[in-house]
């Protein structure tokens, strides 16, 4: 790189434009110090889904320590049920997450180039896609009995899995409106209406499943079915407040339901074109877990309840985190692009990847340092923790938290490339990694034998690490190449 590229890079990046500097809420991300702009556009993304994660700990929390006294939906067939449950409600989420997706691409490029009232039709035409896959959510929903057989439930487990899945699919409507909500306002450069309806619905859904799960007050105890309506009801208020929200048209953006428009076939179709690789890719992911977990539960309860704590909630505290810097690198490339600043949006995606990375191996740090009592603090109102529990529990994060940082770089770089439109290349390396390498691999590590003792758990878990590792790598470089600012969407 020459003296002269340095210069001009360093003034692009980090020169202040002296246009009206933007708050937060109403963020120009095309204008300002890059790693600033991205400090402070990204931060409430990035605290709404360490939140969102943080109050998932509470339904486990709950769920853990329901007393084991004779009923079924005691706490560690409670964690397994749930998470068993939780991946096939999981697959139409990332439909979700894809649509957002495409829905954060156009509207941020539109956004970008001026094109506010175009924006906006995009954003309603969106809303009839939510109306569809509900549908389809709530049709599979009532398939929850051989859905969580093929993923190993049995006897208790299946009784309280099937149970848990039909009620969260059927209502699963009131999470996919507010995340599309908060997908649009997001493409409109605001950051905190997004971070202030997310954390307020997981504020209530805690409220909701202490009450429904304990049956405090006038509510009947539930047990793991309280956790499933909780979610449900906390859901529907938020979404409901968010479309007050566009409606009203608070900062940003805003949307005339009531001049409701016409499907238009055409814009479905680009969202779907643009956002439909993205769901595959992170259904890819998905699958890998599912294979992964299938292969813990042959393990028996006590390995399955271990992944479920350290897979299901740990990594997803740290990796979410992740997700909210990837959100903010998404609409900041997105728009950036739009108003032709090439050289300032790929820097807006590596400062973006470098927060996110950074603070991913922080956690994973503090769980491979304080992994037992992590692991205990699940159960913190039981008398005792099975041994058993923490022993596969440690094994996990001692394997799989180095990887932080290196999955963190991967989902960053994959929503910067989203947030261009060029969904197509993070599904090819994600198929890549987790189909041909990782499910082969862990298969491979399972039976690996080394001092005259079979790996199991461990051999799967190490396989883990290196795919994440490998996808990083790959990532960077595909990045660096540059070839993803030439991706046109509109």
């Amino acid at each position: 790189m020459s003296y002269r590229y340095n210069l001009a890079f360093q003034r692009e990046t980090f020169e202040v434009n002296e246009d009206a500097a933007p708050s937060p809420g109403r963020a120009d991300l095309t204008k300002g110090r890059i790693p600033w702009r991205t400090f402070r556009f990204g931060s409430p993304l990035f605290l709404g889904m360490i939140l969102h994660s943080l109050f998932n700990f509470v339904d486990i929390i709950i769920i853990g320590n329901i007393p084991d006294n004779g009923i079924v939906d005691h706490g560690e067939k409670g964690i397994v049920a749930l998470t068993l449950a939780s991946y096939w409600n999981m697959l139409f989420l990332v439909i979700v997450n894809g649509i957002s997706v495409s829905s954060v691409a156009v509207i941020s490029r539109y956004w970008g180039e001026g094109r506010h009232e175009e924006g906006r039709g995009v954003a309603y035409q969106s809303m009839y896609l939510m109306i569809a896959v509900s549908l389809l959510s709530a049709a599979l929903g009532l398939f929850s009995d051989p859905l969580i057989r093929v993923l190993g439930g049995e006897g208790d487990i299946l009784w309280l899995g099937k149970r848990y899945l039909v009620i969260q699919m059927v209502g699963a409507f009131t999470m996919y409106f507010l995340l599309q909500i908060t997908a649009v306002l997001r493409a409109a450069g605001d950051s905190v209406w997004p971070m202030v309806l997310l954390v307020a619905a997981n504020l209530l859904n805690v409220v909701a499943d202490v009450v429904l799960v304990y049956g405090w007050g006038p509510f009947p105890r539930l047990g793991v079915v309280g956790a499933a309506w909780g979610t449900v009801f906390s859901r529907g208020v938020f979404m409901i407040l968010g479309f007050v929200v566009l409606v009203v048209g608070i900062k940003r953006m805003h949307i005339a339901l009531l001049k409701p428009l016409k499907p238009a076939w055409r814009e479905f179709w680009r969202l779907l074109k643009i956002g439909l690789p993205q769901s595959a890719q992170i259904t890819v992911r998905l699958l890998a877990y599912m294979v992964i977990m299938r292969l813990v539960m042959e393990e028996g309860a006590m390995a399955a309840t271990a992944f479920s704590i350290t897979a299901g909630r740990l990594d997803m505290t740290a990796l979410f985190g992740a997700v909210g810097w990837g959100a903010a690198a998404s609409a900041m490339v997105g728009q950036n692009l739009g108003a032709g600043k090439l050289r300032r949006a790929s820097a807006s995606g590596w400062v973006a990847t470098v927060y996110g990375a950074a603070i991913a191996g922080l956690m994973g740090l503090l769980f491979f340092l304080f992994a037992e009592p992590v692991m205990e603090f699940f159960f913190l109102f039981k008398k005792s923790v099975e041994p058993d529990v923490l022993r596969y529990g440690g094994t996990y994060l001692g394997i799989v938290c180095p990887a932080y940082p290196f999955i963190a770089v991967g989902i960053v770089l994959a929503q910067a490339l989203n947030g261009a439109g060029s969904t197509k290349t993070p599904l090819c390396f994600d198929a890549f990694a987790f189909l041909l390498i990782q499910i082969p691999l862990a298969l491979i590590m399972r039976d690996f034998a080394w001092g005259g003792s079979v790996w199991g758990l461990r051999g799967v878990y190490v396989s883990m690490l290196v795919t994440n590792v490998l996808l990083a790598g790959i990532y960077v470089v595909w990045f660096r190449l540059g070839t993803w600012k030439k991706k046109r969407i509109a």
